[in-house]
């Protein structure tokens, strides 16, 4: 009898099979970011890869429409990337909001804003459905987000310390975060906070 550790190998394997089917992504978004282009057209051809990418990933993940978990951590985006998300979405956006980025910003991108948002509910999470209200235009971190353990128990909120078995596809985040590296950036919170939502943790 396999086991949920053996399940999450033969997905990640299957994955990585899948990947190795549709060229070297990973080179491409190199040449993406180093490239010519404008940061625009850039940004897309990225999202374009990265949605290839999940579609690969979809079959072998729990991950579904209304299960909201991963809308309840925090999400650094760039000020290019809230502008997109304000123009699309009609939302109003603290221009305020966001620092260039140095050690210190940097570190409580990820360190800081892991504990203080985590629980708080993205602010364009629709509350009745659970769902993303801005699912076209989300940024590539939510793209690539996934997990492949059997259900979703993994992603409960109540452990926060829960490791959620995944393919390493930080690559993708990475190269759409050197696009934007010289950026204002912030959690889409600090850019939103007057679209945020009640928490619902």
């Amino acid at each position: 009898m396999t086991t949920e550790e053996d399940r999450v190998h033969q997905r990640a394997d299957a994955i990585s099979d899948s990947l190795r089917k549709i060229d070297n992504r990973a080179q491409q978004t190199q040449a993406i970011v180093q490239g010519p282009g404008t940061r625009q057209l850039k940004h897309w051809r990225l999202v374009q890869i990265a949605d290839e990418i999940s579609q690969q990933i979809q079959p072998h993940t729990p991950c579904r429409k209304g299960c909201a978990a991963c809308c309840h951590i925090a999400l650094p985006i760039s000020r290019s990337i809230a502008l997109l998300l304000s123009a699309t979405s009609g939302r109003k956006l603290d221009e305020k909001a966001g620092a260039p980025i140095t050690p210190e910003v940097l570190y409580d991108l990820r360190e800081g804003n892991i504990k203080r948002y985590y629980g708080k509910p993205c602010p364009f999470l629709d509350g009745a459905t659970q769902s993303c209200s801005i699912y076209e235009d989300r940024p590539i971190t939510c793209r690539i987000h996934h997990s492949l353990a059997d259900t979703a128990a993994p992603c409960d909120l109540k452990d926060p310390g829960a490791k959620i078995p995944r393919v390493d596809m930080q690559w993708v985040d990475q190269m759409g975060a050197t696009l934007d590296f010289n950026d204002r950036w912030a959690d889409i919170r600090d850019f939103f906070p007057e679209a945020r939502c009640d928490d619902r943790a």
